[in-house]
């Protein structure tokens, strides 16, 4: 326990996790970056397939031939899918350090946790509990009617210890124990 609460100082001291945090937050920065270039390599390809389809059909009216309809044709082999390789595995990469950094921020939540409970453990060991006010210390009774007075004082005492004096005999011997295994 000692450990962990020297280890939980060190990391409130060099703030741990508003570090980690703020890493998490670049981090998801980084990915909606990404998912914006993602989104632009797919306009500009788009835009730049439409206006070689566009310019393809204007040398065909040009050349009187019938226009081609594009949007039925899929092509084999795309290079904003290749353009767009690098940054997915970029995404990638950043999706995989957020949920590290998670998992790294719960673990320095947990530990300060961890400590603080013992803490508050160990208050409760090592302290009995103080009464701040009268009215807390006293707690509702409820008792049964007896007859008999309460004595107090040497008298009362000196009537008890004549009692335990019977109880218990000096006289006798106490039981003696088996012995079992080798004693020294």
């Amino acid at each position: 326990m000692r450990g962990k609460a020297a280890l939980n100082r060190v990391s409130e001291f060099i703030g741990l996790k508003d570090k980690l945090v703020g890493i998490r937050n670049k981090v998801k920065e980084g990915i909606a970056d990404t998912n914006r270039t993602i989104a632009k390599i797919d306009s500009f390809g788009k835009g730049m397939r439409e206006a070689g389809q566009k310019v393809a059909n204007t040398f065909r009216t040009f050349a009187d031939k019938e226009e081609v309809d594009y949007s039925d044709k899929e092509k084999q082999f795309s290079k904003t899918e290749v353009a767009k390789k690098p940054w997915q595995w970029q995404k990638k990469v950043y999706e995989s350090m957020v949920l590290h950094l998670d998992a790294a921020i719960d673990k320095v939540e947990d530990l300060s946790r961890d400590v603080e409970l013992d803490r508050m453990e160990k208050k409760q060991i090592d302290k009995p509990e103080q009464v701040t006010d009268i009215r807390d210390a006293i707690a509702p009774v409820s008792s049964v009617a007896e007859p008999t007075e309460y004595q107090f004082g040497a008298e009362t005492f000196e009537a008890a210890y004549s009692k335990m004096d019977s109880v218990i005999k000096p006289d006798e011997k106490a039981p003696s124990v088996p012995k079992t295994g080798k004693v020294r």
